[in-house]
Parts: structure tokens; C-alpha cells; sequence
């Protein structure tokens, strides 16, 4: 879904930058019908939070995958809307692809907790993973986590992604400015 709203994105800046204000308003629409079913249904008193889990809610339900959140964050963080999108959002995609590939016996679930201390901010993503991973096309592999590094170095702050005992964990802690 991320990679969608980008494409959508992008082609509308593109029309308007070209001048073609009507088709850049038509995909618009198309757009916004396209994802007029994304509702906020999560609420942790920050919006942007919010809408990357309600997103990743919905994309859990639709592989039946039991989604946990756990969140303690204030509604202003000093971290950049995209910033948190690219990290929380590739944490997320990437724990619902595993657990869609995982066989129902080995209880696929997620696990989000984020917490903020002070000028701290803490995500821990974890989910149930299989022991040899699918291994993506070269074209697409591994940019998500080179963004991922990207933002927290922004935030002089540190990532951790191991696979341990069957269950891999994302930890990212950021310094909030």
C-alpha cells in the first residue's frame, strides 16, 4: 500500500508540475476512492502513528493476522511524518509478508509497541518467521532497510533486526529533537 500511495503521488506532482491540472484532479479522485476504505481505527493520541497502524490493522485483518499494539507517545514527537512512515511502515510491512507466508500452526501475529521517554522514542516490531526466508528479485530487496538507516541515523538513534528462536525483531530507538 505505501509503494501505492507513492505511485499516486508522484504521478500527481508530476501532472501538475507539466500543467495538466484536470488529470492531476482526476487521479486524485481515483485515488481517493481507490482508498476511501482506509479508516482510522487506532487512536494513540498522535495522528500520524495512528494512521500508519490503522493502515497496518487493516492489512493484517485481511490475512487474518492477530495485530497487538502497545503505544505511550505524545502528540507532537519532533520526528518528520515520512520519517516514521518509512520506518514504522517498512517494520510493519515487512512482519505482515512474513506472517501471510507462515503456516497458520505456527500462530502468525505482530506485535507493535512504541513508547516515548522523555526525548526518546523507542519501536519494537516482532513476529513469527520462518527459519529460511523467501529470497526477493535483487531490483527489490533491501531498499526498505537502507531508508529505514537512512532515518535513524537522521535521528542519531539505533537499529537492531535479528532473527532469534523463530521470531524476528525489529528495534529502532531515535532521539527526538
Amino acid at each position: 500500500m505505501w509503494h501505492e500511495i507513492k505511485k499516486y503521488m508522484n504521478t500527481i506532482h508530476t501532472l501538475v508540475d507539466g500543467g495538466e491540472n484536470q488529470v492531476a484532479f482526476r487521479c486524485m479522485e481515483e485515488a481517493e476512492t481507490l482508498f476511501e476504505g482506509l479508516t482510522v481505527n487506532v487512536d494513540v493520541g498522535n495522528p500520524i502513528i495512528s494512521g500508519i497502524l490503522s493502515i497496518g490493522l487493516q492489512q493484517a485483518k485481511q490475512f487474518q493476522i492477530p495485530f497487538h499494539i502497545d503505544v505511550w507517545v505524545a502528540p507532537e514527537l519532533g520526528v518528520a511524518p515520512q520519517d516514521l512512515f518509512i520506518i514504522l511502515g517498512n517494520a510493519i510491512d515487512n512482519a505482515i509478508e512474513e506472517c501471510s507466508q507462515i503456516s497458520p500452526e505456527d500462530q502468525p501475529q505482530i506485535w507493535v509497541s512504541i513508547h516515548q521517554k522523555g526525548k526518546l522514542l523507542a519501536i519494537k516490531v516482532e513476529n513469527p518467521c520462518r527459519s529460511q526466508p523467501t529470497p526477493k528479485p535483487r531490483k527489490i530487496h533491501g531498499y526498505g532497510l537502507k531508508n529505514v538507516k537512512r532515518c535513524v541515523e537522521k535521528y542519531e538513534g539505533e537499529l537492531q533486526a535479528e532473527s532469534r528462536d523463530g521470531i524476528f525483531r525489529f528495534f529502532v530507538l531515535l532521539n527526538l529533537k
